[in-house]
Formats: C-alpha cells, structure tokens, sequence
C-alpha cells in the first residue's frame, strides 16, 4: 500500500507520468499487431505475402516494413505519379495513401467513442490519471486515449488539456499532460 502513496504524491506533484502500449486500446477493438500485419497484406500485391509471413516466423515490424516496401513500389508505378518530376511530392502522396490503409485497418471495428467509454473496463479512469499527470508516452497509434484525456476536467486542478504530440518539442505547455506518440499518430 505504500507504493500507492507514493504514486500518489507523485502525481499530486505532477511528477508521474506514463508509458502505455497497445494493451490500452485492445479492449476498445484496435486490432494487435499480428492481426494488424494481416489486415496491411491486402496491399501487398496480387502474389500475397510469402509464407514466412503468414507464419509469424518474422517480426512483426518487418514484416509490416516490407509490406509498405511493396506497396510503395507498387504506388510508384501508377500512371497518376508517373508525371511527378519531384520525388519527394510522389513519396508524400505515397505515404498519405499507406496511412489511409493503417487508419482504416486500425479503426475497422472501433465502435462510436461513446461506446468505448460506455464498455472500456478502465479507459476513462486512465484517460483521467493521464490528464491529471506529468507526460504520458504511449506506442500507439490510435486516439481513444487522447480524446477521452482531451474530454477529462477534474473540478479544483488547475491543468489544461493535454497536448497530444508525435514530433518534438515536448516543453511548449509546462502545466498540461504531454503525450507523445513514439510511432507517429493516425487519428
């Protein structure tokens, strides 16, 4: 019971802070990796994936590396790239493209954000511990957390809302949570 204590002075004295993972958002119905990676290898061309993939014997975040590797091979070949004569304009509308895929195979069967309050066994009670805290690092992708942190006011603390980031500089608002998307941010 003492280490709750001190947690909780801890974040009275706005020193605690956070790092989730995808575990967070489980609950909520964002696909894991592996179903993830599944959900990506419809991009990966009209051969499929090769076996080694399907069968998990290589990480996860490789494989979903060579999977946008093919898609972005693929995307450079459309005709309407073709006329770019800027690389980096086709490698931007490239890469807006693969994010659309991720935001739709992440979000596919994330209900209404109402709903996941209403039957998320803990996220609220986080999404107020977050807003009520230092910084939070978190590795995913997706915004349930955020927006429900976003919506948090606790009578009598004196915070703003968080700052939700995934490129630095983290110190531009000292009396707000900061949180920081390592991976990058789809919402």
């Amino acid at each position: 019971m003492r280490h709750l204590g001190h947690m909780r002075q801890r974040l009275d004295d706005t020193h605690l802070g956070f790092v989730l993972g995808a575990g967070v958002s489980e609950q909520a119905h964002v696909p894991m990796w592996g179903e993830l990676i599944q959900r990506l290898y419809c991009h990966y061309g009209t051969d499929g994936p090769p076996d080694s993939y399907k069968k998990n014997t290589q990480p996860a975040t490789l494989v979903a590396q060579f999977i946008f590797n093919r898609f972005f091979r693929q995307q450079k070949q459309q005709d309407h790239l073709k006329g770019f004569n800027k690389p980096h304009i086709v490698q931007i509308a490239i890469k807006n493209e693969w994010y659309k895929h991720i935001h739709e195979a992440i979000y596919r069967d994330v209900q209404s954000l109402q709903v996941v309050r209403e039957e998320h066994p803990y996220l609220v009670e986080l999404a107020r511990l977050v807003y009520s805290s230092a910084f939070c690092l978190t590795l995913n992708f997706d915004d349930i957390l955020d927006r429900i942190a976003q919506e948090a006011h606790i009578p009598g603390l004196d915070r703003q809302k968080p700052n939700v980031i995934w490129k630095p500089p983290i110190a531009d608002r000292p009396n707000a949570c900061v949180i920081y998307h390592v991976n990058g941010f789809l919402p």
